[in-house]
């Protein structure tokens, strides 16, 4: 464990490393690119003398008293936990959710980009000034006029390229869940647009099967190589239409209950 005398030290030289990276220069009033801080509720622990040193939280991040209050420690706010996050943005000039970016989380919580098929690939630092450069926990979202929702997922390990298909039609899922309680307030008509909608949802699954079994009759015909990327192709699209036709049977299902509860 280092002295009082070290730390000073060491933070003093770490000062020096971080003079020419933050060095005064040109800045803009207004820009379209807006930094996030992810961050995690957390327990602390300790005497009451410690947990009164633990800053209050805001307002606005007092959900975990909404759960219950602790009598022998206090809420907090922490870096994320070792792991992985993933990003997944709805833009409206393509109307999709796509992941935006993925991130290594290190024990201190800061973020590492990483290319999905690479996960646990890690740049080499050349000097003391690189490794604290590429140190960061923030991460940005570019031309926020543009968005429409943003969710960020946390995980112990790595998705797999299938889960993260399966992640993207579970959102279409809750986005159309949201869409017909919206409908279910609102007149009528609403409903009759929906059920089309789920309809259409339906034709999409059955497209995406009709694609899988195409796929099984290509795949039989080709190397060992390109079987396993056929299989693995097929079991995607399965999957996505496996979720669309539960949106579309969902969706009737929900009308049948409304319908019965009356």
């Amino acid at each position: 464990m280092l002295s009082w005398k070290e730390t000073f030290e060491q933070c003093a030289e770490n000062r020096s490393q971080l003079e020419q990276l933050f060095s005064p220069g040109p800045a803009v009033s207004c820009t379209r690119t807006f930094a996030i801080l992810p961050l995690r509720y957390g327990v602390g622990c300790g005497s009451a003398a410690q947990r009164r040193a633990l800053p209050e939280l805001p307002p606005h991040l007092c959900r975990p008293h909404q759960v219950g209050e602790l009598s022998e420690a206090s809420y907090a706010i922490r870096p994320l936990r070792e792991g992985f996050l993933y990003v997944l943005i709805k833009r409206a000039s393509t109307g999709q959710y796509a992941w935006h970016s993925q991130y290594r989380i290190s024990p201190l919580g800061t973020l590492d980009f990483i290319d999905p098929d690479k996960p646990w690939d890690t740049l080499a630092s050349l000097n003391p000034l690189e490794a604290i450069r590429s140190m960061t926990w923030l991460f940005k979202i570019h031309d926020l006029d543009d968005i429409q929702d943003l969710r960020l997922l946390y995980s112990p390990d790595p998705l797999t390229q299938m889960t993260e298909v399966r992640i993207g039609s579970l959102v279409a899922v809750l986005e159309v869940w949201n869409l017909m309680v919206k409908a279910d307030a609102a007149d009528k008509r609403s409903r009759e647009y929906i059920e089309i909608a789920a309809a259409m949802i339906g034709v999409s699954a059955a497209a995406l099967e009709l694609g899988a079994t195409a796929a099984g009759f290509a795949e039989r015909s080709g190397s060992a190589a390109v079987q396993q990327a056929g299989k693995m192709f097929r079991g995607g699209l399965r999957l996505s239409a496996g979720t669309l036709a539960g949106v579309a049977a969902s969706v009737g299902a929900w009308y049948d209950f409304k319908d019965a509860s009356k």
